[in-house]
């Protein structure tokens, strides 16, 4: 089996730690009778994934805010970010809800992608 077609993150998380990831896709906005823009997601349901810490050295490569929380995961679905169109989809894992803010397309060389996450804030939490 070549290389190409065969997804190394499948067999890597029969060795590593692995975490549920519930990935939405974003879908579309919907304008509300007051004409504000909602975004819809698509639920594509819960993935055994990889999520990993991010490097000090990769928050100043980024330019990432150091007051947020940011989590690198690697999914065997694809990922898109803010870096890749307007409403990113966005993943939840340990409770709480997490924006993919740079996503790294893998998918179409071996069926995973790799993405860096942002933590969600909602009621001052």
């Amino acid at each position: 089996m070549s290389l190409l077609t065969h997804n190394l993150l499948v067999h890597a998380l029969r060795i590593i730690p692995s975490s549920q990831v519930q990935v939405f896709h974003f879908t579309e906005n919907t304008i509300t009778d007051g004409g504000q823009s909602v975004p819809s997601y698509e639920d594509l349901g819960s993935f055994n994934g990889s999520i990993q810490g991010v490097t000090n050295e990769l928050y100043a490569e980024l330019g990432l805010d150091f007051q947020k929380e940011y989590k690198k995961v690697f999914v065997p679905t694809q990922l898109n970010g803010s870096d890749t169109q307007t409403t990113p989809d966005y993943v939840s894992f340990y409770g709480s809800n997490w924006t993919v803010f740079k996503s790294n397309k893998w998918t179409e060389y071996d069926g995973w992608d790799y993405a860096i996450v942002v933590r969600q804030i909602t009621n001052g939490n």
